[in-house]
């Protein structure tokens, strides 16, 4: 993904999180978030998940646990309760729109389908738009309007999946950019 276009990578500092770093944090977050709280409920958010690669390790570790913990579950159910606890976001609409594929893709693979023609509809929780601006008690900057967002932004999923003390764990890789808008530079360091 990172190299299908040069503007892109500029613009979003575009670099796929090498598997050992992305499982060293998983390592260090998940596996011990799951060791101090129950598997029904749990949730993990990656506020810049780019195309998912956070998203997909741990998807893989939380079904994993769904599978050795609740085996009397059908497969689907196990898979969406999993689907359930990951969640992302991203400034770049088409970054959402890869992570949000892949993890079909995984969640066909882990109930032994191969085509999308006859998928089951999973619930997928992965949204656009900006972590920052969204958060709960974010900084109002002067000359955005409180209810301004950009078309390809989820703004009501956003405000409530932002919202502090939902997650158990939240993990990231962020874009390493200097934001040239000064006035949203002087608000996300606020």
């Amino acid at each position: 993904y990172q190299d299908l276009s040069e503007h892109a990578k500029k613009t979003y500092a575009l670099l796929q999180t090498p598997e050992f770093v992305e499982e060293f944090i998983l390592d260090r977050t998940l596996t011990p978030a799951l060791a101090d709280r129950p598997l029904e409920g749990f949730k993990l958010i990656d506020p810049a998940c780019g195309s998912g690669h956070f998203l997909l390790g741990a998807f893989r570790r939380l079904l994993n646990r769904w599978d050795a913990e609740a085996p009397g579950l059908g497969v689907r159910e196990r898979v969406q309760f999993t689907l359930d606890a990951v969640w992302g976001v991203d400034l770049n609409p088409f970054a959402v729109a890869i992570a949000q594929f892949r993890l079909t893709v995984a969640a066909l693979q882990a109930i032994g389908r191969r085509s999308l023609e006859d998928a089951p509809r999973f619930g997928i929780h992965v949204l656009a738009g900006d972590s920052l601006w969204f958060s709960h008690d974010q900084v109002e900057l002067p000359e955005m309007q409180d209810d301004f967002a950009y078309s390809t932004e989820h703004k009501r999923q956003l405000v409530a999946a932002l919202e502090r003390g939902q997650y158990d764990v939240v993990v990231a890789n962020p874009p390493y950019i200097t934001v040239k808008d000064k006035s949203l530079n002087d608000g996300y360091r606020k």
